[in-house]
């Protein structure tokens, strides 16, 4: 069993009014040449449906260079109406209120399956835009250093209490 030291939140950097599922994310992720069916472990989709991807046991392919340790979850979203994902002024965080409480039910959940194998208080969630260099190297990710905007919010600060929880500890 892999160790599980980060779980990281992703957008699918989709339109907020353009519906993404689980079949989508299998045609974008194959495009890249991401298989089996695609890189996260789950999405949540526009609707707030959890869709398991690879799980949490399978390694993900959705942070390059930190895949052994990680499991990636994607909300469908992340751009405005008619915008384009390339674009640094188009991201948006974009979670309906189903995405946002759903994204809490997953994480508690998932939480809940790796404590059985291993201890939880060391692991950390944060955003993907979190993995962008430091460039001016002050030990900080500026919002100008982001290579994306991924997942649109700051994932680390709106998912501390998770692990506070007293259900995890």
């Amino acid at each position: 069993m892999r160790k599980i030291n980060e779980i990281v939140i992703h957008c699918s950097a989709t339109p907020e009014d353009r519906y993404f599922g689980s079949e989508d994310l299998a045609v974008m992720h194959a495009a890249r040449n991401i298989r089996n069916p695609g890189g996260y472990g789950y999405l949540v989709d526009n609707h707030g449906k959890r869709h398991k991807i690879r799980g949490w046991k399978k390694q993900g392919a959705h942070v390059y260079g930190h895949n052994t340790d990680t499991v990636g979850i994607c909300y469908s979203g992340g751009i405005v109406s008619g915008g384009n994902p390339n674009k640094a002024a188009d991201a948006k965080d974009t979670r309906t209120n189903a995405q946002k409480v759903e994204l809490v039910n997953l994480l508690v959940d998932l939480l809940r399956k790796i404590k059985k194998y291993q201890p939880i208080e060391h692991i950390i969630i944060k955003g993907h835009r979190d993995y962008s260099p430091d460039v001016n190297g002050d030990g900080i990710i500026d919002k100008w250093e982001y290579m994306k905007q991924c997942p649109c919010f700051d994932a680390a600060k709106e998912y501390e209490h998770i692990l506070k929880q007293p259900a995890l500890q």
